[in-house]
C-alpha cells in the first residue's frame, strides 16, 4: 500500500492458497511520489487451513517394554513449522521439547509424504506380498513356526517397535502402520511402501536427537 507519483493511493490484494511448504511473490512496478501522504506498508496475513494445524505426526511406541510405561517417542509437526516432540524415559533427556522448522525442511517432508507409494501404504497387501517371499536373514517383522501343512507360517512378533505415521494431506487424513519398520524396510528393499515409509520414519527421528529444541513442561505432545 502506497501513494504513485500522482498521488493516488495504490493497493495490492491477493488472496492465494498455498501447498504446506511453499511460497509466493508479487513483483511490483511504480514510481512513488518523493513524499507520499500515506506510508509504504506490506501487510500479509495467514489462515492455516481447518483441521490442519497438526500437519503431520510420527509416533514410535516400544515393543519390548511394559506397555503401562512411557515408551512412546513423537514427533508432531504443525502446519507453521512448530514441531513437538516427546523423549521417553528410556532415552537421555526425557520430556517434552519444541523447536521451529524453516519453510524449506517443511517443503522437503511434504515432498516425502505426498508419495504416491506412501498414500496408498496397504498393511495387508505388504504382508501378502512378504509372504510369497524366501525367508530373509535377520528379519524381526516376522517369526517362523512350523505347520500341519508343510510350510512354515510368520507370524507377528510381539516385541517389535511400532511405528505409526499420520498426517493431512489435501484435507484427507492419511495413516500408515508397521512393526520393526527399519529392519524390514532393510530385509525387504523391493518393496517401495516399507522403504519410502522408512526413509520419512528416518529423517523425522533426527529431530529427536536436536540440539536446537527448547525444553516445555508438558510431557506427551
Amino acid at each position: 500500500m502506497g501513494d504513485d507519483h500522482a498521488g493516488r493511493q495504490r493497493d495490492l490484494g491477493a488472496l492465494v492458497d498455498l501447498p504446506i511448504g511453499a511460497s509466493v511473490s508479487f513483483l511490483l512496478s511504480e514510481l512513488l511520489a518523493p513524499r507520499p501522504r500515506t506510508p509504504i506498508s506490506n501487510i500479509a496475513t495467514v489462515t492455516l487451513p481447518t483441521g490442519c494445524a497438526k500437519w503431520l505426526t510420527l509416533r514410535i511406541t516400544a515393543g519390548a517394554m511394559n506397555p503401562a510405561a512411557d515408551r512412546a517417542t513423537i514427533v508432531r509437526i504443525h502446519a507453521d513449522g512448530c514441531t513437538e516432540l516427546h523423549r521417553p524415559k528410556f532415552l537421555r533427556a526425557t520430556g517434552g521439547y519444541r523447536l521451529s522448522l524453516p519453510a524449506a525442511e517443511i517443503a522437503v517432508l511434504c515432498t516425502q509424504v505426498s508419495s504416491d507409494v506412501l498414500r496408498g501404504f496397504d498393511e495387508r497387501q505388504i504382508r501378502a506380498a512378504i509372504d510369497t517371499k524366501p525367508q530373509p536373514q535377520g528379519v524381526s517383522q516376522v517369526a517362523f513356526k512350523p505347520q500341519f501343512a508343510g510350510q512354515p507360517q510368520r507370524v507377528a512378533v510381539r516385541d517389535g517397535d511400532r511405528y505409526e505415521l499420520s498426517w493431512n494431506h489435501a484435507g484427507i487424513s492419511i495413516s500408515a502402520r508397521w512393526v520393526s519398520l527399519p529392519d524390514d524396510a532393510q530385509a525387504y528393499p523391493d518393496i517401495a511402501a516399507l522403504r519410502v515409509f522408512d526413509r520419512v520414519s528416518a529423517s523425522l527421528r533426527t529431530f529427536v536427537t536436536r540440539s536446537d529444541v527448547t525444553k516445555v513442561a508438558a510431557g506427551v505432545p
